[in-house]
């Protein structure tokens, strides 16, 4: 909610995570969490003071959803770090169970998305 709300502001405006966690009805320290993993992936900008708060970095028409996904989920997708080999986690490994290739599949599709396509529907 955060994305899609700064998406639609005009270039190089800010807005107070308080006006957005009270339109979505969502914790404001969720929000501080969510944005400070974007602020640190290079996805929105912050601007501390009283006439400060959150935009975009990058143009909603530029930016993958994969990208997103990376900020917020570094470990996706699941990548095999034994070569394939066995190892402990056998049973519950991405790469032995098929999740990898429901992983790959879904990644592979979403990278076909920018933000801007989600805004637009």
């Amino acid at each position: 909610m955060l994305l899609k709300y700064l998406a639609v502001l005009p270039s190089g405006a800010t807005a107070n995570l308080r006006t957005i966690a009270n339109k979505f009805e969502l914790p404001v320290k969720y929000l501080e969490q969510v944005g400070g993993k974007l602020v640190k992936g290079g996805i929105i900008t912050s601007r501390p003071g009283k006439q400060g708060g959150y935009g975009m970095a990058v143009n909603p028409s530029r930016l993958r959803l994969t990208a997103i996904l990376e900020v917020l989920e570094p470990s996706a997708p699941a990548v095999c770090r034994h070569n394939g080999s066995c190892c402990k986690r056998q049973s519950a490994c991405p790469n032995k169970t098929g999740w990898l290739k429901v992983q790959q599949e879904l990644y592979k599709k979403l990278s076909r998305y920018k933000l801007a396509d989600l805004i637009a529907r």
